[in-house]
């Protein structure tokens, strides 16, 4: 019994060194932050600092906010969607002083999206615009609202601002 043990902790062992070992070389690319420096700066209580607001926008609404990026919007009713090509719309505002990046996911029907946001600086009364194209998938002319995408923080990095 006692060398089952001993094997399972040395499993165990190799795997992280391996885990370890990618995480290293990632880092060393350029690709992420090494995992301690993530870990030291992940940040999730500062969500509350965080304002988000998701909109579905047809490319012309998505363009007209590219243009004018601070002015309100409001979400079409899916009459106004429907058969054409939809944006998702993420609207970052950084409330407090910290730099912050991270990673948002959203709904979508019953599927759960990500998408990675950077350099949102602090104590700003602008919005940080995010786009992303989602293709056709209004299925209904129905004249009300679509479903809230409830976009939230997946994981939220800080750094104080230098």
């Amino acid at each position: 019994m006692e060398k089952h043990k001993k094997c399972i902790v040395i499993f165990l062992i190799i795997i992280a060194l391996l885990y370890l070992g990618v995480d290293i070389t990632k880092a060393v690319k350029g690709e992420s932050p090494i995992f301690f420096q993530r870990w030291r700066q992940i940040d999730m209580g500062y969500t509350k600092k965080m304002e988000i607001k998701s909109y579905l926008l047809t490319d012309d609404g998505a363009a007209y906010l590219l243009q004018n990026p601070q002015k309100e919007i409001s979400q079409p009713m899916q009459s106004e969607l429907y058969k054409k090509n939809i944006n998702v719309v993420l609207r970052v505002k950084n409330l407090k002083r910290k730099i912050a990046w991270g990673t948002i996911s959203y709904k979508i029907g019953e599927k759960r999206l990500f998408v990675d946001v950077i350099n949102i600086e602090g104590e700003s009364d602008k919005f940080n615009n995010f786009v992303i194209s989602v293709g056709n998938i209004i299925t209904s002319d129905e004249d009300k609202k679509p479903k809230s995408l409830d976009a939230k923080f997946k994981t939220l990095y800080t750094r104080d601002n230098l």
